[in-house]
């Protein structure tokens, strides 16, 4: 971000900000060595099987540390069951000894199996059905290949929305959704990027995958309001198109290249022309039809049945539009810093909202630039951050067991835990980054209505106290267990920080959900509060 602050032209911003975040060259020759040892691990037992890569390493829209997608073709015949061969690759994945961190996630949509290639410690994930997924990829390369400033704007927007936390687990848009949000904003006017169904209106093309049509013909588009826009007003247009969408009348279509009303789907025979095949798939028994009822609909660009943002919450998205909203502002402003005020910037009284579930909680801390408690011994960047993450778990016992009053006990991450996460996080938690796993309870709510005391001590030194005044007001009460739930601690390298992820194990709910509003509200203040007492503590010596 510091690289960024002061630059005038956006290109040279672009330019340093692809430098730092992009996966290198390598990331190349990287990919194709995983895909040689996959390859090599399973063709004696699958010997018609193929490695595909898809996703951003394809696309070219991978940051540094991106994990790798890949299908394997030759593996299961049509409408065999996915688990059981998913199973047979883990056994032969921890016998190659070049893979480690095997889990296959069975509840997923698509059942995938992740792992963490040894040589190169990438995290993969690999599935055996979705060849949709190359399809999909394609299609996002077809559009980046317009003109050189979509890729750039698809790699600034998807940051954007990485470090203000509007993609990710849970409740948030995905990076995919993302692309075709972008994608469909173009097809309007005036830049006017080709629709899918005129990329398909050729028989030639087509490649049918189940029941949907992934191909389409690479026409050469003449886009000239896109040649002729400044990278600038392409994100500023888009910043504006979406502050202002219609998002509870509206589908996001970029088949058609236009939106299409929600109600349009209520009844199938009514839309617009070149929905054939989905009038077909959902008159089929057990076929659910597009579900336009969610909060916001995109729909997929092949798969017309399914809706790519079917559990964006109202929070998130109203996160978004204000986003959106302070973006289009700072458009206003110029080149000089946009990127890094677009990267740093929060709109005003854009709360981030809690990202809750009534069994499953989880939330972030960052790091910031004031670490100089942490500089003072280390210069290395890399180690620097190692110690950061350190001092945060170690802050977070402390917060735990002397400011909640809570048990706590250090275990490992079970394979049901890692299972119960990835329901819950979008098949994206890597525990290959686990910093600590914990088990915790108490027996009194300390944390519901604690006073405040006048702040001439230490955070840890003052939040005690608090909690053994009112641990003296609660003596009479009988100690019995009002929660008990387990935390996952991982960290993250770009941006660096640390997620929390707390999953319940015996309370009620709302109990649960209480705590976790609590500490997940509190843990970043304290922790900020704690830094600085750090940093002044080393100026004072």
């Amino acid at each position: 971000m510091d690289d960024l602050k002061d630059i005038k032209s956006l290109q040279e911003q672009v330019i340093r900000f692809t430098k730092h975040v992009q996966a290198p060259l390598a990331h190349i020759n990287k990919c194709n060595r995983i895909c040689m040892d996959l390859l090599n691990t399973f063709r004696n037992v699958y010997p018609y099987c193929h490695i595909h890569q898809f996703g951003s390493s394809i696309t070219g829209l991978c940051f540094c540390g991106s994990d790798v997608d890949i299908y394997i073709s030759g593996i299961r015949k049509q409408h065999q069951e996915d688990i059981r061969h998913l199973y047979r690759l883990k056994h032969l994945l921890n016998n190659s000894n070049m893979f480690h961190n095997i889990l296959v996630i069975g509840q997923a949509k698509i059942p995938i199996l992740k792992c963490v290639h040894t040589a190169t410690n990438t995290n993969c994930d690999i599935n055996i059905r979705n060849k949709l997924g190359l399809c999909n990829s394609r299609l996002i390369s077809y559009y980046l290949n317009i003109d050189v400033k979509l890729k750039q704007m698809m790699l600034i927007i998807k940051y954007w929305a990485k470090v203000h936390r509007i993609t990710g687990q849970n409740h948030l848009f995905t990076n995919y959704s993302f692309c075709m949000m972008i994608i469909f904003y173009l097809q309007g006017n005036p830049y006017n990027l080709p629709s899918v169904k005129y990329l398909q209106s050729d028989p030639a093309y087509t490649n049918r995958q189940d029941d949907w049509n992934g191909g389409f013909q690479c026409v050469k588009a003449f886009c000239p309001h896109v040649r002729s826009s400044s990278l600038l007003d392409l994100l500023s247009n888009f910043f504006s198109y979406y502050a202002e969408f219609d998002y509870g009348t509206y589908v996001i279509c970029p088949f058609l290249g236009r939106p299409v009303k929600k109600s349009d789907f209520k009844d199938p025979d009514g839309l617009p022309q070149g929905y054939d095949t989905y009038k077909s798939v959902v008159k089929l028994e057990g076929n659910r039809p597009l579900k336009v009822d969610a909060t916001i609909c995109v729909q997929d660009p092949f798969e017309h049945t399914r809706n790519i943002t079917p559990i964006v919450s109202e929070s998130t998205l109203d996160i978004f539009v204000k986003f959106c909203k302070h973006a289009k502002k700072l458009t206003e402003q110029g080149e000089t810093g946009f990127l890094y005020k677009l990267f740093t910037q929060t709109p005003p009284n854009a709360k981030i909202q809690l990202l809750a579930q009534t069994n499953f909680i989880q939330f972030g801390v960052e790091m910031g630039t004031s670490i100089d408690y942490i500089r003072r011994n280390v210069d290395v960047n890399d180690e620097s951050k190692d110690l950061w993450f350190d001092s945060v778990k170690r802050f977070a016992l402390i917060a735990l067991r002397n400011f909640c009053n809570m048990t706590v006990t250090e275990e490992g991450v079970s394979g049901n835990k890692r299972q119960k996460m990835n329901e819950h996080s979008d098949v994206t938690s890597d525990f290959g980054n686990v910093i600590g796993s914990f088990k915790c309870s108490a027996t009194l709510n300390v944390w519901h209505n604690r006073p405040k005391l006048k702040q001439d001590r230490g955070i840890v030194e003052q939040e005690t106290e608090i909690t053994k005044k009112m641990l003296e007001m609660y003596k009479n009460i009988d100690k019995v267990k009002i929660i008990e739930f387990s935390m996952v601690l991982e960290r993250r390298i770009e941006p660096a920080q640390v997620i929390f992820s707390l999953t319940k194990i015996n309370c009620y709910k709302k109990v649960f959900k209480t705590f976790g509003k609590f500490f997940s509200t509190k843990f970043g203040k304290w922790f900020a509060i704690y830094e600085k007492e750090l940093n002044r503590n080393v100026e004072s010596n």
